[in-house]
């Protein structure tokens, strides 16, 4: 289901969008401080120069309006009883639940899950996958079960934008608010510089309560139109709950025994003209602080992946990624596996090994959501900008990684753009 080569999204991002781009073809571990070397901005081969906010906004504009509005796998979802990843190459859409994977030891996690695929096979299921959510660390539980019914479809046309948006809400609130978080970063700063730590993960979220009419199926095209290339996710929680969002790239991806995985860092918005645009991109990739924050990330994927690849390649540079509205830091992983038990389930917790956000904690923010089916096979994101739905109420999520040198207002700013993506796709006009 899932092919071995880059992966259409990523290819049509870089290509389509015109991103610029760091050469990433030497292999070796990532390096920070004085041995990196310095970032040198380049095309991406297309000849093309970076497209601009705006020209991206038409072109969207104009696909949309001519998007064939026929049924397709998100007319089909329905909120509290189903399971959405949808990609640039397939749609699963699951219904239902065969079998429920118990929280238990994360250690033995890969074990049991492999272990309740074979059995959900045996007793009748024609191809159990296993699909849901798992969090980072141990504070909050996995949540994933083997769905009954299971869809494969081809990828997501959102069609033409509604009539309506999809969520009414009666209030909105900072939590905590921008005065606090900034203050949340500063004593993150203090404590580095005490504590021995090499980061803090904090998260900002967005409260908004007495719901009414909220439209999860409109949510999602709504994301999806805005990007296109992203990998779209709902996933049933306890308790009538259920987290959705976007990720422009995933976090990893097995098929057989190749291996991809992206290690995402820092991001900025983009430009409203191509020379902001250019000037946006070129300082967040000659960012000391980006690049030496993303240089831990790219380790602790390494770190976390190595016992299971041959050849693991990392890039000793990042790269940069775009969506219609974000620049992103990125390093791309890959290596064939030699460990047969290495299903992208155990890839997923392997990477999603971690501390709790402080002070605020994250909930199921940053968790991996994703499939994995009974080969081993799936593919898993991060839900890091997201939303939290409830009957009546709704919580939006972002956050960031504090190190040395980070700047309070540049992640307020970093954490408003991330939101505002969000609360474009709700209809709701605030700036977060």
């Amino acid at each position: 289901m899932v092919d071995s080569g880059d992966g259409a999204g990523e290819q049509r991002r870089s290509a389509g969008f015109g991103c610029l781009g760091v050469p990433s073809s030497r292999r070796g571990r990532a390096r920070s401080g004085p041995a990196a070397r310095s970032p040198r901005l380049r095309g991406t081969g297309s000849g093309r120069p970076p497209v601009s906010a705006a020209a991206l906004g038409a072109a969207r504009a104009h696909a949309a309006a001519t998007a064939d509005p026929a049924p397709g796998p998100l007319d089909g979802y329905t909120p509290g009883d189903c399971f959405l990843f949808a990609s640039a190459r397939y749609t699963l859409l699951a219904h239902g639940v065969f079998a429920a994977i118990s929280a238990g030891d994360r250690g033995t996690l890969p074990w049991r899950a492999a272990k309740a695929l074979r059995d959900a096979g045996s007793a009748g299921h024609p191809r159990p996958v296993i699909a849901g959510v798992l969090p980072p660390g141990t504070g909050v539980p996995t949540w994933l079960v083997i769905p009954a019914r299971v869809h494969w479809a081809a990828p997501l046309r959102p069609g033409p934008p509604p009539n309506r948006f999809p969520v009414a809400h009666a209030a909105l609130r900072d939590v905590p608010g921008p005065a606090a978080f900034r203050t949340g970063v500063e004593t993150a700063l203090t404590r580095l510089g005490t504590g021995g730590l090499d980061e803090i993960a904090l998260t900002r979220s967005l409260h908004l309560a007495g719901l009414t009419g909220t439209d999860q199926r409109e949510l999602l095209r709504n994301l999806g139109r805005a990007d296109p290339c992203s990998h779209l996710y709902a996933a049933d929680l306890p308790v009538n709950r259920t987290l959705l969002g976007a990720s422009p790239v995933p976090l990893v991806r097995r098929t057989g025994d190749r291996m991809l995985a992206h290690a995402l860092g820092d991001s900025a918005p983009r430009g409203a003209d191509p020379e902001t645009d250019r000037r946006r991109a070129a300082a967040l990739i000659g960012s000391a602080v980006s690049r030496r924050r993303h240089a831990l990330t790219v380790d602790a994927a390494a770190a976390a992946l190595s016992p299971y690849c041959r050849g693991l390649d990392v890039p000793g540079q990042p790269s940069l990624i775009c969506t219609p509205t974000m620049w992103h830091l990125s390093t791309r992983l890959s290596g064939r596996l030699t460990v047969p038990e290495a299903s992208a389930l155990a890839l997923a917790a392997a990477l999603r090994q971690g501390p709790a956000d402080e002070p605020y904690g994250r909930n199921f923010h940053r968790s991996a959501v994703g499939w994995c089916d009974a080969s081993g096979d799936g593919e898993w994101v991060v839900a890091d900008a997201c939303a939290e739905i409830g009957a009546d109420q709704m919580r939006l999520f972002t956050g960031c990684d504090v190190v040395a040198g980070t700047d309070p207002d540049v992640e307020l700013a970093g954490t408003s753009a991330r939101l505002r993506t969000l609360l474009t796709a709700l209809g709701v006009d605030r700036q977060a």
